[in-house]
């Protein structure tokens, strides 16, 4: 019986062994195709991938050489086109074609079309990218970057400087816009990158209001930064859409102890032994000096009240003795000397202002306080401190 079989086993080994080579070929082929696309061709020349990778790499070799890119191009273009016709969706092929061709036109064209089946590959995208900016079209730029940082977030550090000079142009505020929804990771981390680069933070300003996937973090940042540069009206702006607070304080109102977004709120100092924390029930700010240790113990922006107006301050510092070892501040933004300097010795003291300088938008009020050395500490709290409008009745 195995005798009768044998021509047929034959045959069936004989295809068999034939198969296995094949298959061992394309599998040795598989392997070399990113590091020896050379050898994976030579080994199985319908590897379209490999083709594709052999296109490329030369091509690269050769512009890393000096070589123009569309000459460059042109000497692997024949390569191309056998990728293309084992593999029409090769993306870096198509590429090779499409910087192969003379007429600009017909390149933006291929890498368009190409774009629409293949938005994964970077060096496709990026060539898509490099034509979008040669053209200064902001749109398609600002989109190409969002479909490359959706696929490739690990590209962030050499794709975000290029989306910030692109968010310097006034023009693209509106697009930043709608890209930044928040659907993609890229997103938020692009918002932290510039927040941090202060030449971007004027366009952050005029963005900000535009979208709504702004981070709490974000906001402070930015609140900050634009404070940090003399810019007190854009950053009011800024907070009073993060807070939903008018950003004026409310007169006779007292200010409260809120701290989220300094300098507009409340900014406390917390070190060893000097520190100022709102209560537990945060109706009241705590002070502790600790001998030899003081200076400005907490401080906030307000906006410049219009007419004459009082500091009210309701405060329990102890010992009774030292309490003018505390002092209440008030300067204007504008470099103006002090507005007011006022030590505290009641336990509810009234500070005059009938004027402030020309130009005083906005002024710091700062609390300061110092234990010194050989003597008690300082402790106790600030109950309120208020605004008021019009003429002081006294202390």
């Amino acid at each position: 019986m195995a005798i009768k079989n044998l021509p047929r086993l034959i045959a069936v080994s004989t295809a068999a062994v034939v198969l296995a080579v094949a298959l061992g070929a394309q599998a040795v082929s598989s392997v070399s195709t990113r590091k020896q696309p050379a050898l994976a061709v030579t080994t199985f020349p319908a590897n379209g991938l490999a083709r594709e990778a052999l296109a490329f790499q030369n091509f690269s070799v050769a512009v890393a050489e000096q070589t123009d890119p569309t000459a460059a191009a042109r000497q692997n273009v024949a390569e191309a086109l056998l990728a293309i016709k084992s593999d029409p969706l090769a993306p870096k092929a198509i590429v090779v074609i499409a910087l192969g061709e003379e007429d600009e036109g017909l390149q933006a064209d291929i890498l368009e079309a190409a774009s629409k089946i293949n938005r994964r590959d970077l060096n496709l995208q990026s060539q898509i990218l490099r034509k979008h900016l040669a053209a200064q079209d902001y749109d398609r730029s600002i989109n190409t970057l969002d479909q490359i940082l959706r696929v490739h977030p690990e590209y962030s550090p050499e794709f975000f400087p290029v989306l910030g000079e692109a968010l310097d142009q006034p023009e693209t505020i509106p697009l930043f816009a709608e890209i930044l929804d928040g659907s993609a990771a890229w997103h938020e981390r692009f918002l932290n990158y510039t927040v941090r680069q202060r030449v971007a933070l004027p366009s952050l300003a005029a963005l900000r209001p535009l979208i709504t996937s702004a981070t709490v973090d974000f906001d402070k940042r930015l609140i900050a930064g634009l404070t940090g540069q003399g810019d007190s009206e854009r950053a009011a702006a800024i907070y009073r859409l993060a807070s939903g607070n008018e950003g004026r304080a409310d007169l006779n109102e007292p200010l409260g102890w809120a701290s989220e977004y300094p300098p507009f709120e409340w900014q406390f100092i917390d070190e060893a032994g000097f520190r100022a924390q709102p209560s537990r029930d945060g109706d009241e700010l705590e002070l502790f000096v600790r001998p030899g240790k003081g200076g400005l113990i907490a401080g906030r922006l307000l906006q410049a009240p219009d007419g004459p107006f009082a500091i009210r301050i309701e405060h329990d510092i102890k010992p009774i003795h030292q309490r003018e070892d505390a002092s209440l501040a008030l300067t204007c933004t504008n470099g103006s000397a002090p507005v007011l300097t006022q030590t505290l010795e009641q336990p509810t003291d009234t500070f005059q202002v009938q004027a402030l300088p020309q130009d005083c938008d906005y002024m710091v009020l700062a609390i300061n306080a110092r234990a010194w050395t050989g003597r008690s500490a300082l402790r106790g709290s600030i109950k309120q401190i208020s605004v008021v409008p019009g003429a002081s009745t006294g202390n």
